[in-house]
């Protein structure tokens, strides 16, 4: 119930802004942490009812990306996480119906413990566990990663 009156305001939000500035609004940016610990993935079971997410979320006014990407996983999982790579950026209608511009990166935990927060259950997942339970277009998320970590495993 919430989150679909947030993603309401956001999308009202962001067609004023569009009207107003002439088609000139800019997207939204938003940060997303892929953290993987021997086979199990850190992740957000969505209160909203639609699967699997992984940890993230849009930037605050005037925040950095490391700051936000650092905020968004602490708030949703209880961790603070360092990233380790970027893994892509991607950009176009997002998990909610507007246009944004998300960066995503691989991360490891660097201390904390699991909590859960007002989007949903934060929980460690086994990664088969994963497929077909993934939120929106998630699974093309895992889909880079599993790429990236072959790729990284080749070079060691």
């Amino acid at each position: 119930m919430i989150y679909r009156l947030i993603q309401r305001l956001v999308r009202l939000h962001q067609s004023v802004f569009n009207i107003v500035s002439a088609g000139n609004w800019p997207p939204l940016a938003s940060v997303m942490a892929v953290v993987e610990d021997r086979g199990r993935f850190l992740v957000v079971d969505r209160a909203d009812g639609r699967g699997f997410g992984f940890p993230g979320g849009f930037f605050k006014f005037r925040e950095t990306l490391e700051h936000a990407l650092f905020r968004e996983v602490l708030e949703e999982t209880g961790y603070e996480t360092e990233p380790v790579e970027m893994l892509y950026i991607r950009s176009g209608p997002s998990t909610f119906p507007i246009f944004t511009v998300d960066i995503v990166y691989v991360c490891r935990v660097a201390r904390g413990a699991l909590k859960s927060s007002w989007e949903g259950e934060a929980m460690w997942v086994d990664e088969k566990e994963l497929e077909g339970r993934l939120a929106y277009d998630f699974d093309e998320i895992l889909a880079r990663y599993r790429t990236w970590r072959e790729e990284r495993a080749g070079k060691l």
